[in-house]
């Protein structure tokens, strides 16, 4: 018997994936350059520039959290006049001792570094949009003020609707 001589097999076409080890080889099946075809057609050529790992998000994505790191300045906002009207009225303190001071001698002064901090803080976020550990700290943000806000309208409802509706 004489060994005949293994050709190599031919290379690849460029338009062929051969990274799928889920595709079995039969007559049957579609040639891979099709199916690599329709990928293309209906997602998209794959992007040429790829982020570092462990980055995140798409347009799509950082479009709903500008939207969330906008809602927690205004629930920021919120939070302030809140503030400032259960303490006009006696009926509680600041609880941030760092601001304590501030919101009880002078509330407008209190108001604006209330605004500058929170709104320093979503602009470092935002800048840093891009890593998974800043777009979990401006989801906390924002429940953090959603649950404060509750607390605040549960208190109001307490204080100053169940007297006028008749609750004891």
């Amino acid at each position: 018997m004489s060994a005949q001589p293994a050709t190599p097999p031919p290379p690849p076409r460029p338009d062929r994936t051969n990274d799928d080890p889920t595709r079995r080889a039969s007559a049957k099946a579609a040639p891979r350059w099709r199916s690599s075809r329709t990928a293309v057609a209906i997602l998209g050529p794959p992007p040429q520039d790829k982020e570092p790992m462990g980055w995140v998000g798409t347009d799509a994505h950082f479009a709903w959290l500008e939207l969330i790191v906008r809602a927690v300045i205004v629930l920021n906002v919120i939070d302030a006049v809140l503030t400032m009207l259960w303490i006009d009225t006696g009926m509680a303190v600041e609880a941030n001792p760092f601001l304590r001071e501030l919101a009880h001698d002078f509330p407008v002064s209190f108001v604006v570094a209330k605004m500058a901090l929170v709104s320093f803080g979503t602009w470092l976020l935002w800048r840093q949009r891009r890593r998974p550990l800043a777009v979990m700290a401006i989801f906390i943000a924002f429940l953090a003020y959603y649950f404060l806000l509750i607390h605040h309208l549960r208190a109001f409802k307490i204080v100053f609707l169940t007297p006028l509706l008749g609750g004891g």
